[in-house]
């Protein structure tokens, strides 16, 4: 053994001191395994061991590894002092002795900041420790209190600069994983659990807010521009009384180049926010159409959406798809985002079989790779009937 191959087994120890000590035990003493000195190896290699451990022990240097020696009879020394266990009695043994005493009394002043607001978090900083590296200590202080507003005003709806920090709107920007990290441990029902942006995860007003639709009926509002992205509240001043159809498509190629419709607007989804779109108090009483990827997260979504919107049908995403364009067909392995009963819930028996057989051959067909003509003619049909 060597002085460098001490140093590796004890520093091999540190990540899981450090886990041990944030979850409340105390993990000392540690013992170190290696391969002891044998009675009868060559002297001068039995004596360089024996000095070099004892060199590097805590009864020399003061602190370090305690070198525990053993009296034995051997043949070419009659009695002699072999060395034995080799032990870190404290914190302060094993981290001075592989350079590491300042990050680890750090990691541990963060994690006090934390679980001294928080003592659930325990877990969180035992589990995220290395996180607690970086920073200082009026940065954890910092990220507490971003946690401690979010807790006390849950899925406060106001933009990101409006939120009351010491430290200032670019401190949440710089910093919004770590304490979305530390909210879904300490309160998850703060957080939004359908979204596509940090500031939608934090119930945070952003441009993703904003709802883009275009008229695909421009007779519908003439008096407003064909194409708009604006909120809700704007939505439902615009469209009070005026349309009875609407369509809802996830690609923005799609949604752009969408045939015209009598008395129909198309919106864009985005995804799993697709959610928001309740809000918008025309969809209740209109017919509403779903058109999204034929995949298993396309089916998910509608399910989402349809337990908002109950009468939304949807169109272009049934078996005759992947069938009629096999080339289309892609394979992608995706993990669901939501629960399996769930979507049962909220789809048809035919949607439901073409859900199931996605999610197990791992199959899609993007819409936006549809042909168009084809497009204009099913949307034609269904939209108009």
């Amino acid at each position: 053994m060597t002085v460098e191959e001490l140093k590796r087994k004890a520093s091999s120890h540190y990540a899981g001191m450090i886990r041990e000590i944030l979850s409340g035990t105390n993990p000392f003493p540690i013992r170190l395994g290696y391969k002891r000195p044998s009675r009868s190896q060559n002297p001068a290699e039995f004596l360089r061991v024996k000095e070099m451990l004892r060199s590097q022990s805590k009864q020399m240097v003061g602190f370090g590894p305690s070198i525990g020696f053993e009296e034995v009879n051997t043949r070419r020394f009659a009695k002699a002092l072999i060395p034995g266990t080799i032990l870190f009695d404290t914190f302060e043994d094993l981290t001075r002795y592989i350079d590491k005493e300042q990050e680890a009394l750090r990691i541990l002043a963060h994690a006090a900041i934390v679980t001294n607001e928080y003592p659930a978090a325990r877990a969180w900083v035992a589990k995220r420790w290395r996180v607690l590296i970086d920073g200082d200590q009026e940065h954890w202080s910092g990220i507490v209190e971003a946690v401690r507003f979010f807790q006390q005003n849950p899925k406060p709806w106001i933009y990101p600069r409006e939120v009351s920090l010491s430290r200032g709107t670019k401190f949440l920007e710089n910093n919004y994983a770590l304490i979305i990290d530390l909210l879904e441990h300490t309160s998850p029902l703060t957080l939004n659990t359908h979204y596509e942006s940090w500031q939608d995860r934090l119930g945070l007003r952003s441009a993703s807010c904003f709802i883009e639709g275009r008229f695909l009926d421009q007779k519908t509002v003439p008096a407003l521009p064909r194409h708009l992205m604006i909120s809700t509240e704007e939505w439902n001043r615009a469209l009070e009384g005026s349309v009875s159809t609407f369509l809802i498509v996830e690609n923005r190629t799609t949604f752009l180049t969408l045939p015209p419709t009598s008395n129909c607007i198309a919106l864009l989804g985005k995804g799993y926010a697709v959610a928001r779109l309740e809000e918008i108090k025309a969809l209740a009483t209109s017919k509403v159409f779903y058109w999204g990827d034929t995949d298993q997260h396309g089916f998910e979504i509608l399910a989402l959406l349809r337990a908002r919107v109950p009468q939304v049908q949807s169109v272009l995403m049934g078996l005759l798809i992947l069938k009629r364009f096999p080339k289309l067909v892609q394979i992608e392995t995706v993990d669901p985002t939501l629960p399996t009963e769930f979507v049962q819930t909220h789809l048809d028996a035919s949607e439901q079989e073409v859900w199931r057989l996605c999610a197990d051959s791992h199959t899609r067909v993007e819409q936006e790779h549809l042909p168009l003509a084809f497009v204009n003619e099913v949307l034609s049909g269904r939209l108009n009937h």
